[in-house]
């Protein structure tokens, strides 16, 4: 394996949710904790707040995976919880489409993410339309 220089970027979130992520046999379960969704959320909503324009969440490692030179799957390699929780967020906020959501996950990371689904919805209720629409 080899890696590509220029394929390392900053990408938006936007960007990251418009690949064709898949979450490889490997992964380990979806986990995160209620804490940690809540950080995410609340540090995430309160750069939106402060109006800054980019906020850093991490890094995610993708494996890309060749199926003819011009479809590409990407693995996640690692940032997977983030990146579903992401997901998560998105769909709350109104992003119906999201792909990631619809991976198979192993039967062990569905109470974790209807967890975090049911306390993103709560968060997310607790702002008028408007801010939900200008956070998003």
């Amino acid at each position: 394996m080899t890696l590509i220089q220029d394929e390392l970027k900053i990408i938006s979130v936007n960007e990251l949710m418009n690949i064709n992520l898949k979450i490889p046999d490997y992964q380990r379960p979806y986990r995160w904790s209620s804490s940690s969704t809540n950080t995410l959320f609340a540090d995430t909503y309160g750069a939106y707040k402060l109006g800054i324009d980019e906020y850093r969440l991490g890094s995610v490692i993708l494996h890309r995976v060749n199926y003819n030179n011009q479809h590409y799957d990407y693995n996640l390699v690692d940032g997977q919880q983030r990146t579903t929780t992401l997901s998560i967020l998105l769909y709350v906020l109104g992003e119906k489409s999201q792909k990631l959501l619809s991976e198979n996950y192993k039967p062990s990371s569905r109470d974790a993410i209807y967890n975090n689904y049911k306390l993103l919805q709560k968060r997310v209720n607790e702002l008028t339309k408007e801010e939900q629409r200008k956070y998003k």
